[in-house]
């Protein structure tokens, strides 16, 4: 039996596995012996070339967060998300500038910038993009 973390690690190294993840992700967590909690619903997406996803986890997830070696920057959004409902309502509706304002430097113009808000019945993933491939 392994977590659903580990299936996605697995998923990112593995493009087969990750395309039938992809596909029917509540097949392959039973197959690989991955149990999901009941009525949890999972969106799986992948990042395109000109397209990136932000996930923003519960307010519960604050505290490990501080704490996990994510990406500074994205830490220091989804901190802010979680601390000011003002914040992450703008960061909702247009995320694009806020993360230019945070790194500090413009985005390419074509570049699409999406945020999702996970909750506890309702599971977002974001995979890497490949190239040639299409975002689900």
């Amino acid at each position: 039996m392994i977590a659903i973390n580990e299936l996605i690690l697995e998923c990112m190294r593995n493009l087969p596995l990750r395309e039938r993840f992809m596909k029917n992700p509540s097949a392959l967590c039973i197959e690989k012996g991955c149990p999901l909690p009941e009525n949890i619903k999972i969106t799986l997406i992948q990042n395109a070339p000109n397209t990136i996803h932000i996930v923003i986890p519960e307010p519960n997830c604050a505290a490990e967060l501080k704490t996990s070696n994510t990406h500074p920057i994205y830490k220091s959004l989804v901190l802010k998300c979680l601390e000011s409902a003002d914040f992450k309502e703008r960061f909702l509706k247009n995320p694009k500038p806020l993360l230019e304002e945070a790194l500090g430097m413009p985005l390419e113009p074509n570049l699409e910038v999406y945020a999702h808000v996970m909750k506890a019945d309702y599971w977002i993933f974001i995979f890497p993009g490949v190239r040639g491939a299409v975002s689900a």
